[in-house]
């Protein structure tokens, strides 16, 4: 008697704990996977596509379940924290808030103006740069594993009470960014007032004034439907910016060699999706933003943009010259 009850007690302690990790008795694995963007954004769209794959592959034994709109964790920082921590199992973190986690070769994405298009970027992620990037995120031992690039298209910025087309129209504007350090420094340069912002709040401080402007890729500035609170639009592109899904270092040691292996190779199947699906929702974005009465403008001084963000080069680039330069080299 005292044996089965022991035995009771042990399963019901190994039953508690595999519950606990994202395991369930029947050898079930759920995971967690937080997304800022809304439902019907291509970030979701990608990121259910590549839930579905591992659902596949694994005869239903690995789900993923997403959460858009930043349920899980409402900004950026705080999302990739709680990946640390193993509160937030997946995420797709935005590689401009990479770099405030003691990674220094992930800010050559984040740097304003660095890629030429969409097939450069893809050409870097896809190729030994993207490799080393992930390798140093490895290396660091921020605990968070990356498996694979995603992106949403140029950043640009946009503005509730005014046309901007110069640099200098940036002025005295307060413009909501990410909380990190290298967006809000590039805001400064453009001669703007950064105001970091929880993205789940990011529509009513346009609605309301707190803030002059923000910045999006065009889908995600349709899909959350920035357009009804500030209609002026700057095809500036500023930085592409693209995405890493990470997935937390003790969700991904409680996997087998296998599973693993199936997850990192979902992902590279998963990439091509995603863009080609942000390709095209680019082209729909625009379209839909201008029937919808958006004034759409393109800068007049691109070069003084240019020029405006050089010091962000000499802070965030310095340790990383090398590196820059093979972006730049890369055809």
């Amino acid at each position: 008697m005292k044996k089965r009850v022991l035995m009771m007690v042990s399963l019901c302690v190994l039953i508690a704990g595999l519950a606990g990790t994202g395991y369930s008795a029947d050898n079930q694995i759920v995971l967690k996977y937080n997304e800022l963007d809304p439902a019907q954004h291509l970030m979701t769209y990608s990121a259910k596509y590549f839930a579905n794959l591992v659902k596949t592959e694994t005869k239903g034994r690995i789900t993923i379940d997403i959460y858009p709109s930043g349920q899980l964790a409402g900004d950026d920082t705080r999302a990739i924290q709680g990946v640390q921590m193993g509160a937030v199992d997946m995420y797709r973190a935005n590689t401009n808030s990479m770099g405030d986690f003691g990674l220094q070769k992930v800010n050559v994405f984040a740097l304003p103006f660095m890629f030429r298009d969409r097939a450069h970027i893809w050409k870097v992620m896809n190729g030994p740069i993207g490799k080393e990037v992930f390798q140093e995120i490895l290396d660091k031992k921020v605990h968070f594993i990356p498996l694979g690039y995603m992106e949403e298209g140029a950043r640009d910025f946009f503005f509730s009470k005014k046309r901007v087309s110069k640099v200098s129209d940036m002025a005295g504007l307060k413009i909501r960014v990410p909380g990190n350090k290298m967006m809000m420094d590039t805001t400064k340069a453009f001669g703007a007032s950064p105001t970091p912002i929880s993205f789940a709040e990011l529509y009513s401080a346009l609605q309301t004034g707190v803030i002059d402007g923000a910045e999006q890729p065009p889908a995600g500035y349709i899909s959350n439907k920035y357009n009804e609170v500030s209609k002026y639009y700057t095809l500036d592109h500023h930085t592409y910016s693209p995405s890493i899904v990470i997935i937390s270092e003790m969700r991904w040691k409680q996997l087998s060699p296998k599973d693993q292996k199936i997850m990192l190779d979902c992902m590279k199947k998963a990439e091509p999706y995603n863009r080609k699906l942000a390709e095209q929702q680019d082209m729909d974005a625009l379209k839909q933003m201008k029937a919808a009465g958006a004034v759409v403008t393109d800068v007049t001084d691109r070069a003084a943009w240019q020029n405006a963000v050089k010091p962000i080069y000499e802070e965030y680039g310095a340790s990383i010259k090398d590196l820059i330069q093979r972006v730049r080299d890369t055809k």
